[in-house]
């Protein structure tokens, strides 16, 4: 695990658009595009002063390049940009609804993607939008204290929505219906997010509690599960995998970062971050030039990269 860089300024937010290996990140000012050489070039004057906005990459309909969204954090707003970086669409969210994250997937076997909007507590819910901004779907109220799209079990192809309720993991079926993602009965989840093992199962991700300690469980739809522990008593506030190798990046409230590797049952604390705040941190996976896992940072309006083999 090697450092790779820290460029200067206040970061927010990142996105890498996994096909073209480019990095996007936001700042008071605008969204960005993160040079080789480290140097930024406005893309979208879009950031007032004091507001914070996140970014996440957008398939678009098969033929059209990937897109931006860029989200108004705790607010309701979201917006979507062409590659040009013409507006494509907005959308407000409803009165009381504090965006805490933005995840992008396949829902509907189109090519394009839909937008899972969540919210947690205390304005907690779950709002899933069209490839046109156009509402499919939503959930207000509850308690999404994390959420995400995982691969459908059914049609590995496609994406539905999954969230942690108050410590177990529901799913929401294409059909229609909620059911709880079978996870293991002693485990009491804290965040969740997509994971396919080194034989290609797919399932979820569940960052919790265990009676033997805080742990990563990965969980088929079957059931079928297998945990890296690791060695902390803090809890998770976010894991992101790595599309790459399928390693997890694993966020504390503490502000330490570890990576777990599932396919060998391991997890490496990689770096202790003082005075974390969690105002907004976000975490994006990438490749270098010689195909190793990059990993990005946001947290305490610090970027930070690391070079993982």
């Amino acid at each position: 695990m090697t450092p790779a860089w820290s460029p200067s300024g206040s970061w927010m937010s990142i996105a890498i658009d996994a096909h073209a290996q480019q990095l996007y990140a936001t700042q008071e000012g605008g969204c960005y595009a993160l040079l080789h050489d480290l140097q930024v070039e406005r893309l979208v004057q879009r950031v007032g002063g004091g507001q914070v906005w996140g970014v996440r990459i957008l398939s678009r309909h098969p033929g059209s390049e990937p897109g931006l969204v860029l989200f108004h954090v705790w607010h309701r707003s979201v917006e979507a940009w062409s590659s040009a970086f013409a507006q494509l669409w907005t959308y407000e969210a409803p009165s009381g609804f504090g965006i805490d994250n933005v995840h992008a997937g396949d829902t509907d076997g189109d090519g394009a993607d839909e937008l899972l909007l969540s919210s947690g507590p205390p304005s907690s819910g779950l709002i899933l939008l069209s490839s046109a901004g156009k509402v499919i779907w939503q959930q207000l109220g509850g308690d999404a204290s994390s959420a995400c799209l995982v691969r459908d079990p059914h049609s590995p192809n496609l994406s539905i929505p999954a969230w942690v309720s108050r410590g177990p993991v529901y799913v929401r079926e294409r059909g229609g219906s909620e059911r709880e993602w079978p996870v293991p009965g002693t485990t009491k989840a804290e965040t969740v997010c997509p994971g396919r093992t080194v034989d290609g199962r797919s399932g979820v991700f569940v960052g919790g509690r265990t009676e033997a300690g805080r742990a990563v469980v990965f969980c088929s739809d079957t059931g079928v599960a297998n945990a890296v522990w690791m060695p902390s008593s803090d809890p998770m506030v976010r894991c992101e995998p790595s599309g790459n190798s399928g390693r997890l990046a694993v966020l504390l409230e503490s502000g330490d970062l570890w990576v777990v590797d599932p396919g060998r049952g391991e997890s490496k604390l990689v770096e202790r971050i003082p005075e974390a705040t969690f105002s907004w941190h976000d975490i994006a996976w990438g490749k270098t030039d010689g195909g190793d896992d990059l990993l990005v940072v946001t947290v305490s309006a610090q970027m930070l990269a690391w070079t993982v083999t």
